[in-house]
């Protein structure tokens, strides 16, 4: 079924942060790299392990996406295989644990965790919690130091994947109870309400001090979320999304979740955060959650497996249910429920014999879910796939599919953009801004879309708004300093720019300083600032372009011819680079001093 995603590319969304536009991922395995991967930078939250698998890749396939895709591939059937072999030494039962890890090879939810390379990190975390789980097994049938150091070293390994793995001493607790064995919850002569005998009392208790160190790796792992978040500025504020509408939206994703696993239809690369939530929804999951809760319990004596699935579900779920976010972080999203539904299918697949005991029952229910369940969601599957094949597919069909996706709009435009769609970048940009109007990042792109369409006024307002919001922001200081150059307004530009360099020693505002003063014909401070700019950027085959028309005016032709040199061994397919080249050596016929300038784009992170 995820057979055609070697042919797919990059996805726009996250891939070029952590892939193709990443200079130390790029690079491959290296020792630079190394340090970077284990330091605090600003590239989202600390999982060393996943830069590392990144690294590994560019070293073996450069920027070929086969090669990525494929280990993205691989690890997702090693976990099914993982998945498979746990249920199976864990419970005895050969079926029921197929069932699973079909169930979870091949569910639609899963699709976005595979053919998202960004998504490495949530396939490499989920194979070391499987072989944490594999470890434990092994340690409780004969505790050893040995044994208990390679769980402690396997959830260590996950943990530097991806810290949602937290709560694993939890799970392995819920193990110890089903299928373990290793402590009885409620003594079955007794009413649920009554405390549990002495003894499971004690065992509980001895079973929680044995888990104290893992526990002590899952809150270190908080905790270097927690700084890395707060150092980096990318943790969002509870004045931003009020803690109120977390929680409701948490509550409520509980059943979202459960409805995508059971029908999983209009999935989407984003889920847009909501503005409110109706009283009667979050009220009803709440009152729900609670229901079923007290249900399994009061069933637990009976029907073990009941607590252990749902439990998994809850718990596994929690730390992206949203309480804490980064980023523009969704109401829910596909590859949160990778670990999460495998509880559920749990519940499932040890629920038929419990209610149906008759094998025959039993065979047929099986042989209806290999025969018609499995092949519909195989290809939903397959379907699903087909949109990540490209990436204005991926996100006009999370824009048809979703209601007010802002960062689908946004992502498009941008990708629009860089084809030199501008009509229909701004009209995208213009969404993004009018679902998200306090968001500077929209406000921002839209601003460079605007000036590449010529239409300054509209472009400066748009700046405004995004430089209301990040005040010293360089790249918006630069950009607002560009709009203001084109409309003819030199101090104005020159204060803005200025104060961007006085932030931060960029090229780009540099760049449009000297073009500022060439245009008021002062070409020695124009050269003096197209030198600043190369000395920040000497790969920058405009501005050695630029520079070499100063030059010439200025009579400087032999410097001139430098760097159209230069411009053109940068930029070789550049016709005006020759054309300007060929005039300057010919004295200066019809040399072209109308330079187009772009914008920088900021990108999304």
């Amino acid at each position: 079924m995820y057979w055609p995603v070697q042919y797919h590319g990059f996805a726009s969304l996250d891939d070029d942060q952590y892939v193709t536009k990443n200079a130390y991922v790029v690079s491959g395995l290296t020792l630079e790299g190394l340090r970077w991967a284990f330091s605090f930078h600003s590239e989202g939250y600390w999982h060393p392990l996943s830069w590392l698998s990144h690294m590994l890749d560019c070293q073996l396939y450069g920027l070929n996406p086969v090669g990525h895709h494929w280990n993205n591939l691989l690890l997702h059937l090693a976990n099914t295989v993982l998945l498979f072999l746990l249920l199976k030494r864990l419970t005895g039962k050969l079926w029921r644990s197929t069932a699973v890890a079909l169930l979870f090879s091949l569910h639609p939810l899963n699709v976005e965790s595979v053919a998202w390379v960004a998504s490495r990190k949530n396939l490499l975390s989920t194979l070391f919690l499987f072989l944490t789980l594999l470890a434990y097994t092994r340690y409780s049938e004969q505790p050893r130091f040995s044994r208990y150091l390679a769980v402690f070293v396997c959830l260590g390994l996950g943990l530097m994947a991806k810290p949602m793995l937290v709560t694993v001493p939890v799970i392995l607790l819920l193990m110890d109870y089903w299928p373990l064995g290793r402590f009885n919850l409620f003594s079955s002569d007794l009413p649920i309400m009554r405390s549990p005998p002495a003894a499971n009392a004690r065992a509980v208790v001895r079973l929680a001090l044995e888990k104290l160190p893992l526990l002590a790796l899952s809150i270190g792992s908080i905790w270097i979320s927690v700084v890395f978040s707060y150092e980096n500025k990318i943790l969002v504020s509870g004045e931003s999304v009020h803690l109120s509408l977390r929680i409701k939206n948490g509550l409520t994703s509980y059943f979202t979740y459960l409805y995508k696993a059971v029908w999983p239809s209009d999935l989407a690369i984003f889920y847009a955060y909501p503005i409110s939530i109706p009283d009667w929804q979050w009220l009803g999951a709440a009152i729900l959650l609670l229901i079923l809760t007290v249900f399994v319990i009061r069933k637990s004596n009976r029907i073990p497996f009941l607590l252990f699935g749902w439990a998994w579900y809850l718990v596994t779920l929690l730390p992206v249910i949203g309480l804490v976010q980064q980023g523009l972080w969704p109401a829910w999203a596909d590859r949160f429920a990778y670990v999460p539904m495998v509880g559920l299918s749990l519940m499932l697949f040890w629920g038929i014999p419990a209610l149906a005991p008759a094998r025959i029952v039993q065979q047929i229910l099986f042989i209806f879910f290999c025969v018609v369940a499995l092949p519909i969601l195989a290809y939903s599957t397959r379907t699903q796939i087909g949109h990540w094949s490209d990436n204005e597919g991926l996100l006009k069909h999370a824009i048809e599919t979703t209601d007010r996706n802002h960062l689908s709009h946004y992502n498009l435009a941008h990708l629009l953009l860089s084809q030199g769609r501008i009509d229909e970048a701004v009209s995208h940009y213009s969404e993004a801004v009018k679902i998200l109007p306090e968001n500077g990042v929209f406000h921002h792109a839209l601003g460079i879309a605007l000036i590449s369409n010529g239409k300054h006024e509209e472009a400066i307002h748009h700046l405004n708004e995004a430089l209301r919001m990040s005040p010293h922001n360089p790249e918006i200081l630069t950009n607002l300093g560009s709009a203001l150059r084109r409309q003819g307004k030199f101090e104005e530009a020159v204060r803005r720019l200025s104060q961007a360099l006085a932030i931060k020693p960029l090229a780009e505002a540099r760049h449009n300083l000297g073009l500022l003063y060439f245009e008021q014909g002062e070409y020695q401070e124009a050269i003096l600032h197209y030198r600043e700019a190369l000395h920040i950027k000497p790969g920058d085959a405009r501005i050695h372009n630029d520079l070499s028309i100063a030059l010439h005016l200025e009579g400087d032709s032999r410097q001139a011819l430098f760097h159209l040199s230069e411009a053109i061994r940068l930029d070789p397919g550049n016709a005006m680079f020759r054309h300007n080249f060929d005039s300057v050596r010919e004295q200066g016929k019809g040399i072209s001093t109308n330079v187009t300038r772009e914008p920088r784009n900021p990108g999304f992170n």
